[in-house]
């Protein structure tokens, strides 16, 4: 193969590298909301692209930091910590915090998409390289200036980030399509079970939870839902190679299981010792520790599959037209409220077996359950089949982007 035309790069010489800065705590009203200040901890909200942040600076904050401002399509890059090389591009002006090396591209040198991939498939070196640092690994400025990278000629760096980048704006507007079907469906939940909008004219009843439609109860959680909590599955019960895979909080993305750095036991325990905790088709599991309430559907592909500590899975305990219901009550505002003010531990929040089997919620008759599921179910589904959609994507996005990158693979132009 011939890369007499590849070029080695410096990445100050593809553009200029800006570092972010923090406004100064006495200056509080630099904060507002004209324009996103991105820091690390936005990063787990993106795909590729940025457009919001956590945290907005006022007009003062931005004209403090006018030499900060990051024209569009910048790459932007975290250099610090465990956050270290995640990478996005902004798709609106913003200022970062000092964690963040962002490089606006000459774009008569490279093409900034292009450039956005090589440094993503970069994740590892970058890491290795910040590990001379004291106490925290850090990239500085300097030292990001100095990384080489090697580049085709533009037009192929062109053409290979449009292969790319087709398949990144599919996924990401299946994750737009999954976020709209997700608000859908907590709405109609809401509707109906927390406002009662479809049974206003009807008869409604006194109960422990206030006034309700008449024939509707409140029960003991357990008494319409089953749930069990993971195991301790420890560190040397570990196998590489063969085996089965099991689920820790860090599985839990994006309300989807995400299992390709998921850790395994051997399948003789999984089939023995743990078979009573291995997971089927439809369970919803929810994180137990730490981030609560972080969730995701069990589907066929990801089996087999184990469960383990700090996520509980759950199911309904009669018919599966209680699943839609099931799923609308985990993901309500209400059930949240539980999570977080029954939840103890004076270093990370633990919620478990015992403070589910406090919990008492309003249950509707059979017809309303069987209308809910009717109208609701199919966008389930829907979601469902967007997120395997996406994981045969991202797939293929990951095999193709190492050999793009190399140019083991290369794009005709």
């Amino acid at each position: 193969m011939n890369f007499s035309d590849w070029k080695d790069v410096k990445i100050k010489d593809v553009g200029k590298v800006i570092t972010g800065k923090t406004p100064s705590s006495k200056t509080p009203d630099h904060f507002g909301s004209l324009i996103p200040f991105v820091t690390p901890t936005d990063f787990k909200n993106y795909h590729k692209k940025i457009y919001t942040s956590e945290r907005y600076l006022s007009q003062k904050g931005k004209y403090g930091l006018k030499d900060k401002v990051l024209p569009l399509n910048s790459v932007v890059v975290t250099c610090i910590g465990s956050d270290m090389g995640k990478v996005a591009m902004n798709k609106v002006e913003c200022i970062t915090n000092q964690q963040i090396n962002s490089i606006i591209v000459n774009e008569e040198n490279a093409d900034g998409n292009y450039i956005y991939y090589k440094i993503s498939n970069m994740y590892q070196y970058l890491k290795q390289l910040a590990r001379g640092g004291t106490t925290m690994p850090i990239i500085n400025k300097g030292t990001f200036e100095q990384i080489v990278i090697s580049i085709p000629p533009l037009l192929e760096q062109k053409a290979t980030a449009v292969t790319l980048s087709c398949l990144d704006d599919k996924i990401e507007l299946n994750k737009s399509i999954d976020k709209t079907l997700e608000e859908m469906a907590l709405a109609v939940f809401k509707s109906w079970f927390v406002d009662f909008e479809p049974f206003q004219n009807g008869e409604f009843e006194d109960s422990e939870l206030g006034r309700i439609p008449k024939g509707w109860r409140v029960v003991d959680f357990e008494d319409v839902f089953n749930f069990q909590e993971g195991p301790g599955i420890r560190n040397w019960q570990y196998v590489t190679g063969n085996g089965t895979k099991f689920i820790n909080i860090r599985c839990i993305q994006d309300n989807d299981l995400q299992l390709n750095t998921a850790n395994m036991i051997s399948d003789e325990e999984a089939k023995g010792k743990y078979s009573h905790f291995m997971l089927k088709e439809w369970d919803v599991v929810v994180s137990s520790s730490g981030t609560l309430g972080r969730y995701a559907i069990v589907r066929k592909e990801h089996l087999p599959l184990c469960l383990n500590t700090s996520v509980i899975r759950f199911s309904p305990k009669a018919e599966f037209m209680y699943f839609a219901f099931m799923l609308g009550y985990l993901t309500s505002p209400e059930f949240y409220v539980h999570l977080t003010t029954k939840a103890c531990g004076s270093v990370q929040a633990n919620f478990g077996p015992m403070h589910l089997r406090q919990i008492r919620l309003l249950f509707p008759d059979e017809e309303t359950l069987l209308k809910y599921h009717k109208t609701v179910f199919p966008l389930i589904k829907k979601s469902i089949q967007v997120r395997r959609e996406n994981q045969t994507l991202s797939t293929i996005r990951d095999a193709l982007l190492p050999k793009l990158l190399s140019g083991e693979i290369r794009v005709t132009v």
